[in-house]
């Protein structure tokens, strides 16, 4: 369904507190859309998304000083989301590198286990894990960590 905002989920479903507003030229809004029957559709949608209450008012002239501070709060709103998106981006790619440090870690351990058990070298320890890995159509961290859980098991 794409991206929810105000007016375009309200637009979609031709209701909505904007359009109530608009409509009845008063201030309209509900404190928990999960309760609200005015708008069965648009409240389902924004709910959805996580969007519980909202408020409209009715629409009014912008003084060249109102606009300028609308401008000034969108720059703001916009820097904020941006940053927000940053710092999520950033915390996802420390999560993929968690998980690549956790991969590599599991699969020195097994190269360790096999050079221990079958005393080859590290080049053939690793070629080996990568040879079942591939015949057995798994990820090498996964292969890599049988061989550890097993050593752990029997030693």
């Amino acid at each position: 369904m794409g991206k929810l905002t105000a007016s375009t989920g309200q637009i979609r479903h031709h209701e909505g507190p904007c359009i109530a507003a608009f409509d009845d030229k008063e201030l309209v809004g509900t404190e928990d859309l999960t309760q609200e029957t005015r708008w069965p559709l648009f409240s389902a949608a924004a709910v959805d998304r996580a969007v519980r209450a909202v408020l409209s008012g009715q629409p009014h002239p912008w003084s060249a000083e109102g606009e300028l501070a609308l401008l000034a709060f969108t720059d703001l709103a916009a820097l904020l989301i941006a940053s927000m998106m940053r710092g999520q981006q950033q915390s996802e790619l420390a999560a993929q590198l968690q998980t690549a440090l956790d991969s590599r870690t599991v699969i020195e351990q097994a190269k360790g286990v096999l050079i221990g058990q079958q005393g080859m070298s590290p080049r053939a320890a690793y070629e080996l894990l990568r040879a079942r890995a591939r015949s057995r159509r798994r990820k090498l961290s996964a292969v890599s960590a049988d061989v550890v859980r097993s050593a752990a098991n029997s030693g």
